[in-house]
């Protein structure tokens, strides 16, 4: 198994998300997300995780209403480890501190919370893979910047010197806690050319 980042507290600030460290902490994931455009914006599903088992099937249809989580739904865990997840889950929500949305103050809603952890989840299986990602923390808005490439010295230096950049941060310098993807396919190797293979077949009969 190879692992999946997950964002900090400062990388959740910086990208104007709603702060989710303790509902990473208290063991909870995502898995087998699926997403989808409506003429509403979009819905999508996936399976709420607690330890790694499975504990709730959450959707958003996409058709104006919310994310919901069916606690129990996937039947792969028991009734009394699904009945904690969601007493929990509920908790930390609940003392979650209000948000400002158009100059309005807001309680976080699970809803809102699922919301998030898709997005965040999205983000990191990019830089899972050495995608390179860029926000300003001024934006406030989910905005960010992905770089092709990987993350070296030599783009790092190209982000300080340039004045735009100036107030900028590494998302990817942001990550603090792991948790678990499915394992890369092992790429494939070139097989060498015929000439190179004619050579590498001459100077073993040498």
């Amino acid at each position: 198994m190879t692992t999946l980042p997950v964002l900090g507290p400062e990388g959740l600030k910086a990208l104007g998300l709603v702060p989710i460290t303790d509902i990473y902490e208290a063991g909870f994931s995502l898995a087998k997300p699926k997403q989808w455009n409506t003429q509403d914006g979009g819905g999508f599903t996936f399976t709420l995780l607690r330890d790694g088992k499975e504990v709730a099937y959450v959707e958003n249809s996409g058709t104006g209403g919310g994310a919901w989580p069916q606690w129990g739904m996937t039947l792969k865990s028991s009734k009394a480890f699904v009945e904690e997840a969601r007493v929990e889950f509920e908790r930390l929500v609940s003392k979650m501190p209000t948000y400002t949305y158009s100059d309005m103050e807001l309680t976080v809603s699970a809803d809102l919370v699922f919301e998030e952890m898709l997005f965040a989840h999205d983000l990191c299986k990019k830089m899972a893979k050495g995608t390179p990602i860029l926000v300003n923390p001024a934006d406030k808005g989910r905005s960010y910047m992905r770089f092709k490439g990987v993350l070296d010295d030599a783009l790092r230096a190209y982000i300080a010197k340039t004045p735009k950049l100036a107030h900028h941060v590494l998302l990817n310098d942001l990550v603090v806690t792991l948790g678990e993807k499915p394992s890369p396919k092992t790429p494939k190797v070139p097989s060498p050319s015929r000439r190179k293979l004619d050579e590498l077949i001459a100077r073993e009969e040498g």
